[in-house]
């Protein structure tokens, strides 16, 4: 019998082809609050479309051509009154807000537990029986809100449920967020739901039973009813989760998106299977319930119903969740608990994410080793809760003592410590420190080992945890032994670890290494570790270092390119020359920049207009052309005028156009754009920062302040991120900046300055910044010096890493004093989704820092893919 028929198969994958132009982004508010509401259900009814919000309450709805304008979208969730709302009228809502009303009903059940009694027992009832047949499955792109559910059977008797079962067979994401929700069992497909709050789990085995802890939610049942997964996030790239089903008699359903229909299947059932505390006699449901009741309300209480109806609400459990991090970074293995002494409590994963059930004026107790402890109560508007923790700092005597051994060092502090720290590892991303990273590593130090074996394979079998050897197949049909590091790997796709030697990527063993001359090596096994190397390195990785490494770190501040033994950083000149590359434009481009007077280059211009009727990238490189030679004619703006629509559908046009006005010193052209793009992504430090500096560009100093403070305020309170590695370093920078150049005097008291240790220094040297207009640009810089040694950076793109970037900047300074002379930057671009060009300004700030810094932008535009692109040359 062919696999085809042996699986049974529950496939969510949206085969429906989507535009980008018919795409609705919102976010689902609390009309009391207006904050934002999490895993909200959205979708056009029955029609296979549909989403969930995120963490925040934003979602992206994806329509096709035949939804027409007259389609239903449903909004529901659980505790809030289900909306309607046709697809004209959504569209219509300013900025696509949309308000819930609270389900009085819903908020006045009372959930509590239930004392052990000898009247209980306890039961398992459902489908524990694994079918060697049948599968379900979420795979490929997944679509969220697509569920499965099956029908549980039960005797009329009523029962507490403990415990919900079911078994994963495979999971390659590094963890999946899922909804428990459990339907009354008398309608004909699963309808209205039991649970009246949210009951999530997050799934991060590849592998074996997984059981939601049913108890603090109080759910009891004295009938049928159904149980199921529904699908809300995805860590990861891609979605191959795969379930146990039975071979017993049953009912199954599923739906493929939000607020799609249901299937029925008979005769197949999902391996869901409950523990339940089960009532032996008859005792009537009404008396079940009065007894729960008594158990919560204080005595006191009984006989005062207006006192009963006010504090019924504050029984009600509820999912808080949310992320923990410190200085942007986020922190795992946090301790979240109910209350300072409390038993009841979890902790944060590898991401910095949390679930806790709470009630209102439960006061939640968040610790960390190393850092200050935080406190926050839970209010009824309170569903959603993101911390950052401080770090601990004690003053005696005039000396400071962190909680930490030691503060995170920076790059150039860790390679100049790297041979005395066993705990130091060189990665072509830069250099990592066990003791500070945000990810789980082990780093085993060969050299210090008493005893090693003269095999490769054995020295990391002996020395690292969760490893096991392996075979994989060649392409010449042989076999080829390799390491697979255990709970990363998929049991229908196993990948065997990747290796880097001293900065060098292997997909084999790299079984040419002489043990003797290993320095260290590391083991990263979690995708929060390996993301940056995309999916080769989904099955794991060892770094290792020679005794004769010496590559150069990725560092901010370029004080030193330290020479390299095995001269692997020589700038070989191959990088494409400006010539070169425009041998390689596009014709219309080749034809324009050949024109010897403004009426020949209009020609070219009407010549391909209608052609490139419908691309951006066309008109704007026809804007930049005439701005760059015929400025005085004025085309562009008559460009402008017919083609502006164009621009105002995505920020990333808006940049690029942006880019292009600072390239030629029109900075209240582009300050005129920034605020667009700042009202269009408020949540996004980028906006901030541009807009920012473009108003202190302009002489707008107050307004500039006023900005940064906001940014300051928001990321205090938490509504924002910093993106330490990007936009954050440059924004404290220009703030800095902006107060030491216009003085005290523009600060008010309505600006929040920056804290103490957010000061940065304002080096001397030169300042060279990187902003691309695309965030799934992908990018490799090569930064040369005056002795012809090199080294890179590289930014992952949005669809290497399967999550949004935030980073779309990026800041070096040069030390002018001890790298003098000629300095190259070249670009690798590697592209982006949607195979479009891509707009780089570098901004050259020469003898920043002092009263003779100038400033001059450049502007690229990349499209020639893999080639090292040779960008400007600097004189320091």
């Amino acid at each position: 019998m062919k696999m085809q028929q042996l699986i049974y198969l529950i496939v969510f994958l949206p085969f429906t082809l989507f535009s980008q132009n018919n795409d609705i982004k919102g976010i689902i508010v609390d009309s009391k609050t207006g904050l934002g509401l999490p895993y909200v259900n959205i979708g056009i009814v029955n029609k296979g479309i549909g989403t969930v919000s995120d963490e925040y309450g934003q979602f992206i709805l994806m329509l096709n051509s035949e939804i027409s304008n007259e389609s239903i979208v449903q909004i529901s969730s659980i505790g809030f009154v289900t909306k309607r709302i046709k697809v004209k009228e959504l569209k219509e809502i300013p900025n696509n807000k949309i308000s819930l009303e609270e389900d009085i009903y819903q908020l006045n059940e009372v959930v509590v537990s239930v004392k052990r009694k000898e009247k209980y027992r306890d039961e398992t009832i459902g489908f524990s029986f694994q079918s060697k047949k049948k599968l379900g499955y979420w795979r490929g792109d997944g679509s969220l809100g697509a569920e499965l559910v099956t029908k549980i059977y039960v005797d009329k008797k009523t029962r507490k449920l403990n415990s919900f079962i079911f078994r994963v067979l495979e999971n390659v994401s590094d963890s999946l967020l899922m909804r428990v929700n459990i339907y009354k069992g008398n309608t004909i497909e699963p309808k209205e739901k039991i649970n009246k709050v949210n009951i999530l789990h997050t799934i991060t085995k590849n592998y074996g039973p997984e059981e939601v802890d049913l108890r603090k939610f109080g759910i009891f049942i004295d009938d049928d009813f159904m149980i199921g997964l529904e699908l809300l996030k995805v860590y990861g790239n891609n979605i191959d989760l795969v379930l146990s089903a039975s071979d017993e008699p049953g009912y199954s359903y599923r739906r493929y998106a939000s607020q799609d229909k249901w299937t029925k299947f008979r005769g197949d059932a999902m391996s869901f299977s409950l523990n339940t505390l089960a009532l032996v006699d008859d005792t009537k449901v009404e008396n079940i319930k009065k007894e729960r009741a008594k158990l919560v309300l204080h005595e006191q209480f009984e006989d005062n119903p207006l006192i009963e109806k006010f504090n019924v609400k504050n029984t009600v459990y509820r999912n808080i969740s949310g992320m923990v991090f410190n200085d942007g970074d986020p922190l795992p293995n946090v301790t979240v608990k109910l209350g300072e002494f409390s038993a009841t409590g979890t902790l944060t994963d590898s991401y910095g994410r949390y679930n806790i059930m709470a009630k209102v004026d439960d006061e939640l107790f968040f610790s960390y080793l190393g850092m200050e402890n935080a406190h926050r109560k839970v209010t009824e508007n309170t569903y959603n809760l993101n911390i950052n923790l401080k770090r601990e700092v004690n003053e005696l005597s005039n000396v400071t003592v962190t909680g930490r051994e030691k503060k995170k060092r920076s790059q150039k502090e860790l390679f100049e410590e790297y041979n005395n720290d066993e705990h130091i590892i060189k990665t072509g991303f830069g250099i990592i420190e066990k003791k500070t990273a945000s990810i789980a590593m082990e780093v085993v130090d060969v050299g210090s080992l008493t005893s090693r074996p003269t095999d490769l394979i054995r020295l990391i079998e002996q020395n690292f945890s969760g490893v096991k050897l392996g075979t994989v197949e060649l392409s010449n049909g042989g076999d080829n032994v390799a390491i697979f590091l255990r709970g990363r790997t998929s049991i229908l796709n196993p990948r065997p670890a990747v290796y880097e030697v001293d900065g060098i990527l292997y997909s084999e063993i790299p079984n040419f290494l002489n043990t003797d001359n290993i320095k260290r090596i590391s083991k990263l096994a979690g995708v929060n570790a390996t993301r940056k190397y995309g999916s080769i390195a989904s099955g794991g990785l060892f770094i290792i270092n020679t005794n004769g490494a010496n590559f150069s770190p990725n560092s901010e501040l370029i004080t030193a390119i330290p020479n390299n033994r095995k001269e692997t950083n020589l700038y070989k000149g191959d990088a494409l020359s400006e010539r070169e590359y425009l041998a390689n434009l596009p014709e219309y481009l080749k034809d324009i920049k050949s024109s010897p007077s403004f009426e020949s280059a209009s020609k070219v211009y009407v010549k391909y207009k209608n052609s490139y009727s419908t691309s951006p990238y066309f008109f704007l490189d026809m804007i930049n052309y005439f701005l760059d030679y015929w400025e005085e004619e004025n085309l562009h703006e008559k460009i402008i005028e017919k083609k502006g629509s164009l621009f105002s559908k995505e920020t990333k046009y808006l940049k690029a156009l942006a880019y292009i006005y600072d390239a030629h010193g029109l900075y209240e052209k582009s300050m005129e754009i920034y605020e667009r793009i700042y009202k269009l992504k408020p949540n996004s430090p980028q906006s901030f920062l541009n807009l920012a500096r473009s108003y202190s560009e302009n002489g707008y100093y107050i307004k500039s302040a006023n900005i940064y403070g906001r940014y300051n305020y928001l990321l205090n309170q938490e509504f924002l991120v910093a993106d330490v590695d990007g936009s954050h370093p440059i924004i404290v920078r220009n703030f800095n900046v902006l107060i030491s150049n216009s003085g005290e005097n523009i600060l008010t008291e309505n600006i929040e300055e920056f804290n103490d240790h957010d000061k940065l220094p304002i080096e001397e040297g030169t300042r060279v910044i990187f902003e691309w207009n695309d965030e799934n640009a992908s990018l490799e810089l090569q930064f040369v010096d005056p002795k012809n040694r090199y080294f890179k950076w590289k930014n992952l793109s949005n669809y290497e890493l399967g999550e949004n970037l935030r980073c779309t900047c990026k800041e070096y300074i040069i030390d002018n004093a001890s790298l003098a002379g000629k300095w190259l930057i070249n670009n690798n671009y590697g592209g982006n989704t949607h195979l479009t060009p891509s707009y780089l300004k570098i901004s050259i700030y020469k003898n920043y820092g002092s009263p003779s810094e100038t400033k001059d932008v450049k502007l690229f535009r990349l499209s020639l893919k893999n080639v090292n692109q040779n960008l400007l040359n600097i004189n320091i």
